[in-house]
């Protein structure tokens, strides 16, 4: 998995963050450290991520610098660039470019810039209509 906009900083936001589980979740992890991890692992995810699924169904264990999977990961990277450019993925150049942490981040700082400014616009013209 990759994560570009993940540098420990930046929050993955969903509208499932509205729900009951996701806020049973923080009330668990106000005095459950277990719980609390899950949620940071949630919240702000890690920039890349490599899991045994028959091991650890949770996902609690990213494997990613685990050397033993090197190989594997490696050829699932590879599989990752096909597929995005098959499709045409605007976050190709970060991904080829990934130890750019950087780069990442600036390149999704200003995917997050056109958003807001496309919300913005958005609320604006609403508030005219009413």
């Amino acid at each position: 998995i990759f994560n570009p906009w993940s540098d420990g900083t930046n929050r993955f936001r969903t509208a499932t963050q509205g729900m009951q589980t996701y806020k049973e979740m923080i009330r668990l992890a106000e005095d459950d450290s277990k719980a609390a991890e899950r949620l940071r692992i949630f919240d702000y995810r890690d920039y890349e991520e490599f899991y045994n699924c028959r091991a650890d169904p949770d996902n609690l264990h990213n494997l990613i610098n685990v050397p033993e999977y090197s190989e594997e990961i490696e050829k699932l990277r590879q599989e990752l660039e096909r597929w995005m450019e098959r499709t045409g993925d605007h976050m190709l150049a970060v991904f080829r470019d990934r130890n750019n942490r950087e780069a990442a981040s600036s390149y999704v700082q200003a995917k997050q810039a056109e958003s807001d400014a496309r919300r913005r616009k958005k609320k604006n013209k609403r508030s005219r209509q009413h």
